[in-house]
């Protein structure tokens, strides 16, 4: 990820950290705690390393931990690889998609601890994904036509704040690093990782 994009995603996360736990105490329609809602879904927004994602995750209440499933298309926009002297290059004329399907836990840190909406914790994702990997230099319609579909899995750790936004809204903003593994190399690489932020938005159920 560019440096000059880092430091701009991490102001406006920061930014929209502040403005939501500032507003938080005042929401009068939103749950006690995010942490004991009993459902939660919406749509799942992924800025990696490698490039961009797009999907839908919907989760449940358990006493201790919250459980869900996602879904998601990750599109690869570029890879750095390192030559015999060490010295890094990008590439950005990468053509492969992942379409992913998985599981995931959250664990609520301060679950009952504290008296207040938000609510911080750790989280776990991982399952199945099919890597496309398409020619370069072609047509969106035409390139997907001759996609080599390749199984493989990925997985990812995380740490975020779940945030009530007002009425049965919400948003998730989380950092983490998560990695692809392919059976096979793909635009000569079997494993696509890196740092993640994640922004999920979201209506729950209490």
């Amino acid at each position: 990820m560019d440096i000059k994009m880092l430091r701009k995603t991490t102001a406006a996360v920061s930014a929209a950290l502040l403005l939501a736990l500032t507003l938080a105490p005042a929401l009068q329609a939103g749950p006690r705690s995010m942490a004991e809602v009993s459902r939660y879904r919406g749509l799942d927004m992924h800025v990696a390393d490698i490039g961009g994602s797009m999907g839908v995750f919907y989760q449940w209440s358990r006493p201790t931990y919250q459980w869900g499933l996602t879904a998601s298309w990750l599109t690869i926009t570029e890879h750095t690889y390192y030559d015999y002297w060490g010295y890094p290059h990008k590439i950005n004329e990468i053509s492969l998609d992942f379409v992913k399907f998985g599981i995931l836990a959250k664990y609520h840190i301060f679950k009952g601890k504290i008296d207040n909406a938000f609510s911080p914790f750790l989280s776990v994702q991982g399952g199945g994904m099919i890597g496309l990997d398409t020619p370069e230099g072609m047509d969106l319609f035409d390139k997907f036509g001759q996609a080599e579909s390749i199984p493989g899995y990925y997985g990812g750790l995380y740490a975020g704040v779940d945030l009530p936004m007002g009425g049965r809204s919400a948003i998730t903003l989380a950092m983490g690093a998560e990695q692809h593994v392919l059976s096979r190399a793909a635009d000569g690489k079997k494993s696509w990782g890196g740092k993640s932020l994640i922004i999920q938005l979201g209506s729950f159920i209490f």
